[in-house]
């Protein structure tokens, strides 16, 4: 009878519970989710915040100088409007606004590599890899004809990973220069 008793107690003993930890409780697309949420925030702030201009690269005073260059031409005041524009409508999300802004820029600016850069960045960020490539190469070869030869070996490398035809063009380009700039110097030596 005692051996029946215990069978009895351990049945009417209740089981312990286990507790899972909260991560293993919260299902994995939630937790996917929210880290896609996350980086899309980060994102957008850091567009907003330009912490993407890669075309932008050593535009200062003390670079030019450097370099013994002249810097490029500012930008009108309704371009820096148009820029703004679309700078805002991608951090509202509004990708083809935001390309309309900077194409309606760039028409009125054609030699604006700041804002091609600016343009491909949202190019590249959304996935149009093909257009960014082209767009970086265009805003490098500007920057290569405006005497800026630092722009376009800032955009070098992302041109190298998206198109290497153009990268091998770009870089033939950014030679010619140096040797153009070398034979200006020796020529300034001999006078």
């Amino acid at each position: 009878m005692e051996a029946q008793m215990t069978n009895e107690a351990a049945v009417q003993a209740p089981a312990k519970l286990e507790k899972k930890p909260l991560l293993k409780r919260i299902p994995k697309w939630a937790t996917y989710s929210a880290l896609a949420l996350i980086v899309a925030a980060v994102l957008g702030y850091g567009y907003t915040q330009q912490w993407f201009k890669f075309a932008k690269i050593g535009t200062g005073s003390n670079a030019t100088e450097t370099l013994g260059t002249a810097a490029a031409p500012a930008p009108t005041a309704n371009a820096e409007d148009g820029v703004v524009r679309a700078r805002q409508a991608f951090a509202a999300g509004d990708i083809q606004g935001a390309v309309n802004s900077y194409q309606q820029v760039l028409a009125a600016n054609p030699n604006d590599f700041g804002t091609m850069g600016e343009l491909a960045n949202v190019y590249y960020m959304t996935g149009w890899i093909p257009h960014a490539t082209q767009m970086y190469f265009e805003a490098a070869s500007k920057a290569i004809e405006q005497n800026r030869p630092d722009v376009a070996e800032a955009l070098l490398p992302v041109i190298i990973r998206g198109n290497p035809i153009l990268a091998s063009q770009l870089q033939d380009r950014m030679f010619d220069l140096q040797v153009r700039q070398q034979q200006a110097a020796d020529a300034a030596q001999q006078s």
